[in-house]
């Protein structure tokens, strides 16, 4: 495969058509990582006041915890569905465009919303298990931890520390396990999405043909992955200078406050949760540019791989 002739193929698509950047924006809200910000409980003298201080809190504000967590989640699910109509409607107009067409972005957003549902099929096929696993693990280790410090308020912090310990053990035990696993899905997931939104295929069937494709151009696949790999760390550096700050104009004086109050208001975590949104939104739009390049780039490799299988 001539890489050079295919990366600049695609970042001419992406550049002459700039409705492919919006597009990678929205396809970038679902994976928008965000930064997190950490919350510090102060306590007297890192003793037993970091159970009491869990427990009061989760005592007194567990139904607005509750509630924006189901908040987030709706939100999560509502990003998802953005992402892969963007993922799709990006498909569908690389390859269009490649060929010669002339779209516009409500032609390419109306191609991928068309291709919503079995792509949303694919996603959930491929993804949902190990998502489920991880969320199920997760909240598992939040309530047995909340759960633990509200039963022994007066818990010392190497107490709770030793605790959490022994979590991310299991967790980490849990990634290394899954992770060749997880690896292998993604390197199949991009050409079975292609096979859906290009060729029709049904869920199944473009798995088994996204398998086809990895095992007959194995070498190029992991070129490709590599490639992408180092660009994205260079897009994440980049994205680390732009957010960070952004995150301490939002976090830094609300933390400092917190801190000097001794304790955490309801405020504090609604302020603190729209912030980790707006961070989001920052970093999908410095991702749009990479995630709609990438997008291209494997459409043209996939339908070169195509060709070469003579599946047409």
């Amino acid at each position: 495969m001539d890489f050079g002739d295919l990366f600049s193929r695609a970042w001419r698509i992406v550049w002459h058509n700039k409705f492919m950047f919006v597009l990678g924006f929205m396809a970038a809200l679902g994976s928008a990582g965000g930064s997190g910000g950490s919350s510090s409980f102060r306590s007297s003298g890192g003793g037993p006041g970091f159970g009491q201080e869990l427990s009061r809190i989760w005592t007194q504000y567990s139904a607005i915890i509750i509630g924006m967590g189901c908040f987030l989640f709706i939100l999560a699910v509502v990003f998802w569905l953005i992402r892969l109509a963007g993922q799709a409607g990006m498909i569908s107009a690389a390859s269009r465009i490649e060929a010669g067409e002339k779209l516009t972005f409500s032609d390419a957003l109306g191609a991928g919303t068309a291709k919503l549902a079995p792509v949303m099929g694919l996603s959930a096929v491929m993804f949902g298990p190990l998502t489920l696993l991880g969320v199920v693990g997760g909240g598992f280790g939040v309530v047995t931890a909340v759960s633990t410090a509200t039963a022994n308020g007066g818990q010392s912090l190497d107490g709770m520390i030793d605790f959490f310990g022994v979590i991310m053990f299991v967790i980490v035990c849990l990634i290394c396990l899954l992770a060749p696993l997880y690896f292998l899905i993604t390197l199949i997931y991009p050409f079975a999405q292609r096979s859906i939104v290009l060729q029709g295929r049904g869920v199944f069937a473009s798995i088994r043909h996204g398998w086809r494709i990895l095992r007959a151009n194995v070498a190029d696949v992991l070129l490709l992955a590599l490639f992408f790999l180092v660009l994205g760390v260079v897009f994440g550096m980049v994205g680390l200078v732009a957010i960070l700050p952004v995150a301490a104009l939002i976090f830094v004086p609300l933390v400092f406050s917190a801190v000097s109050a001794g304790t955490i208001s309801v405020g504090f975590m609604i302020w603190g949760v729209v912030g980790v949104v707006c961070l989001g939104f920052v970093g999908a739009a410095i991702n749009s540019v990479l995630i709609s390049f990438r997008s291209a780039t494997m459409t043209l490799a996939y339908e070169q791989f195509v060709g070469k299988l003579g599946q047409v």
